[in-house]
């Protein structure tokens, strides 16, 4: 991160933190936003992908124009997922536009690929204290929709999407209550099925999510979708994607 000086026509290295690689190490700054009242106070977005001694990326402020940063998730904390419960699964990752509010330097916000998080106590940080986060609203994600399938009773819809596995949906009015399918979690969920005469019988697949080094790509559902059991074994050891077919009765699949 850079300031240029205009009348000295000189830059300055602000950055919060210098770490060698640069983008090779998956590393790299985002975004700035400046108080509208005071220029002093900022804030500076860092992708880290929970590399370099960092858990999550991070969000970085400072009072006194760039001279010292605080760290804001490295310090202290708290999420409110309330409205939306499948975000608890993913690390922060992929934080894009973060902005100070021009009237209210207590009320920041950015957004990442699973939503838009608010707070309005981000001088919590420099008190050592946790600075607060809550999903900004209901049934806005940002989701790559795989495959669907809607049982006779039951679920209304049971997806499979990017990024997050899926859901079980018996409202289609509210966020999913069950969060993301467990056991295992599923980055990708490429296929989602069930047996047709058998309708409490719902099968999965997929690629996992994060490290997860004894899980299976293949996970089943006896009650509907509301609970998962993993597979004991897969077709082969690097078996994962793909899609399912399950016979009417639940007897064999493919």
């Amino acid at each position: 991160m850079w300031k240029y000086d205009i009348r000295k026509g000189k830059w300055t290295d602000i950055s919060p933190v210098r770490l060698p690689g640069g983008e090779k190490a998956g590393f790299g700054y985002a975004v700035v936003s400046v108080d509208a009242c005071n220029p002093k106070y900022m804030i500076a977005s860092m992708h880290s992908w929970g590399k370099h001694g960092y858990k999550s990326d991070e969000m970085f402020r400072t009072v006194d124009g760039s001279k010292n940063w605080k760290p804001i998730f490295k310090t202290r904390y708290a999420y409110d997922y309330s409205k939306a419960s499948y975000t608890k699964v993913p690390l922060l990752h992929w934080m894009f536009d973060i902005e100070i509010d021009p009237v209210d330097a207590e009320d920041a916000m950015f957004t990442t690929g699973f939503g838009g998080w608010e707070t309005f106590n981000l001088s919590a940080v420099e008190r050592g204290k946790p600075v607060k986060w809550s999903i900004m609203s209901a049934g806005i994600e940002e989701t790559v929709s795989l495959e669907f399938y809607a049982p006779q009773k039951g679920a209304r819809l049971i997806s499979g999407i990017g990024d997050y596995g899926g859901f079980t949906h018996f409202d289609l009015n509210r966020p999913d209550s069950l969060g993301s399918h467990a056991n295992p979690h599923f980055g990708n969920t490429n296929g989602v099925t069930g047996a047709w005469l058998k309708q409490d019988l719902i099968v999965r697949v997929g690629t996992l999510f994060g490290h997860q080094p004894d899980a299976k790509t293949i996970s089943y559902s006896e009650d509907g979708g509301r609970r998962w059991t993993m597979c004991a074994t897969v077709p082969t050891e690097k078996s994962r994607n793909g899609h399912i077919a399950v016979a009417v009765d639940g007897s064999s699949w493919i």
